[in-house]
């Protein structure tokens, strides 16, 4: 009996000291991250379960809302964002991407992939090959996309003309995916708390641990490369953005857990748009919220 409590105050000691799974404290990464905004919605386009976002046009981000399944598309009009579409989907959304000035989004269970047109905003269904069932998605550098099949965990691409390659196996779950620029890509596994950086082929290059805050792990659970070629790492129990260097090295970090302004509560994805600004899925506040880089990029 001596010898269990003993081996348990043990591990109680190490979980707190950080020893068993990659934690920091909030203070000790760099601000990377100043706080620019929140898209809240208005009546009937209020975001509920926000589950991912993405961005194809300044002034524009679209949001997959799994509170009432739907789409709401945002635009910037005189310093406020305004629904400009609110769209049903047949099932809850998982992945969102833009890509090529379309937005691609995967939906639970067998529904698939859509493909939305901007303006009009109608969408048909992406034929997948036998037995997939998408989840997170990402847009490549050629207008391209990266499937996550769930069900063999597998990563399919998608070239720009729609054609559909051979998956490449990854250990996963995955909940996010980001390509690289020479056909490698990043693939976030939030049960083990790491970050996966894969070649074309689906081979493991590197696997970085993402630090939470102490003393929880992290949960990444959303990617984004910066054009400075960082990886931005959303963390969901830390409530923040972690950025990373080439290596996989912690440079910075952005927002912490909270109900305020410029607070992340349970966050499920992020996308950055093609003015830089990064938008955050704030799940737990029922927001988006709106962040830019702190300096330099």
């Amino acid at each position: 009996m001596r010898n269990r409590r003993e081996t348990i105050l043990i591990i109680v000691a190490l979980l707190a000291a950080g020893s068993l799974f990659p934690v920091a404290a909030q203070s000790t990464l760099a601000p990377a991250l100043v706080w620019q905004g929140a898209i809240n919605g208005e009546e009937s386009s209020s975001l509920r379960w926000p589950v991912a976002v993405a961005s194809a046009a300044v002034g524009e981000v679209v949001v997959a809302d799994a509170g009432t399944p739907r789409l709401v598309v945002f635009h910037l009009v005189d310093d406020r964002w305004v629904a400009q579409a609110t769209l049903p989907l047949p099932a809850p959304p998982v992945g969102l991407a833009a890509v090529g000035g379309r937005y691609l989004l995967s939906l639970r269970g067998e529904t698939g992939l859509l493909e939305f047109e901007r303006e009009k905003w109608t969408y048909r269904v992406v034929p997948l090959p036998a037995g997939t069932v998408p989840g997170a998605l990402a847009a490549t550098p050629d207008s391209g996309l990266l499937v996550y099949d769930d069900a063999r965990q597998l990563v399919l691409r998608r070239s720009g003309g729609g054609a559909f390659s051979n998956g490449v196996p990854v250990r996963g779950p995955v909940r996010a995916l980001a390509a690289g620029r020479g056909g490698d890509f990043y693939a976030a596994v939030p049960h083990q708390g790491v970050v996966l950086h894969c070649g074309s082929d689906g081979g493991e290059l590197d696997c970085w641990p993402v630090p939470g805050v102490a003393p929880s792990p992290s949960w990444p659970v959303g990617l984004a490369v910066a054009s400075g070629g960082d990886l931005l790492v959303l963390d969901r129990t830390g409530g923040r953005v972690v950025v990373l260097d080439a290596r996989g090295g912690a440079r910075g970090a952005g927002a912490r857990k909270g109900w305020d302004a410029g607070l992340l509560r349970y966050p499920a994805g992020l996308a950055l748009g093609p003015d830089g600004l990064l938008a955050v899925a704030d799940q737990g506040n029922g927001r988006v919220q709106l962040f830019r880089a702190s300096g330099g990029e």
